[in-house]
Formats: structure tokens, C-alpha cells, sequence
């Protein structure tokens, strides 16, 4: 009763959100950046006061889609950590 699972375009699905309703995040669906990028500045407003953010694929590569993202959760989030997996995971969260 707590999580919802949607399918499709994640901007489409996040535009008809409610602010300050999404208390976890996880970003991994495109590999076009711009998408990528669309998604996460939709989702900022829509987060919750208290909330995880994670960004997958933010260390590999060949993953340019999420360099800016990855920027921005660094420079931007007081909290963030990094974790060491196979294409790099970034957490930004507010608790």
C-alpha cells in the first residue's frame, strides 16, 4: 500500500503528481539525457521534506546522461554518499 509502480514516460506520469509526494526516488530509465535530466528537475518539487534520492549509472563511463545530475546532487544536496558498484550509485537524501 505504500509503493506505486508506474509504466511509461516517467515526465509524463511525474507532471500529474500532487507536490511534496514522493518521499523515494530511484533514477535509472533513460538513456537519453535529456529525458533524463526532465525527470529530475520535475521531481525536485514533488519531493516529500524528508526523502531518498538515488541516481544509478552516475559513475560509468560511457554514462554522460547522468554527469549533470550528479553535479547538481553534489553541489546542491548537504547530504549526499556515493557508492562503489559496477556503474556508480549516487544518493542524495533529507532526513
Amino acid at each position: 500500500s505504500y509503493v506505486t509502480f508506474l509504466c511509461g514516460d516517467s515526465v509524463e506520469h511525474l507532471k500529474t503528481f500532487p507536490e511534496k509526494h514522493i518521499n523515494f526516488v530511484w533514477l535509472d530509465s533513460s538513456e537519453d539525457a535529456k529525458h533524463a535530466m526532465a525527470e529530475f528537475n520535475w521531481v525536485q518539487p514533488l519531493l516529500e521534506s524528508k526523502y531518498v534520492l538515488c541516481v544509478d549509472d552516475y559513475g560509468s563511463p560511457n554514462s554522460v546522461k547522468w554527469q549533470a545530475i550528479s553535479a547538481i546532487i553534489k553541489k546542491d544536496y548537504k547530504e549526499h554518499k556515493t557508492y562503489k558498484t559496477p556503474t556508480g550509485l549516487i544518493v542524495g537524501y533529507n532526513e
